[in-house]
């Protein structure tokens, strides 16, 4: 009950979005999720880009 609360809360306020300089250009990463000690998927881009 209290995760689903602390979710709920989480998802209630946007994270603030960090913006960083790459070679390829500006570049802005918002955090989705924290606290995830072992990731349980991937998703690649269409098309094979890296």
């Amino acid at each position: 009950m209290i995760r689903a609360l602390a979710l709920l809360l989480l998802m209630a306020f946007p994270a603030a979005a960090q913006t960083f300089d790459t070679s390829a250009g500006r570049v802005e990463v918002t955090r989705m999720a924290g606290g995830l000690d072992t990731p349980w998927a991937v998703a690649f881009l269409p098309g094979g880009a890296s």
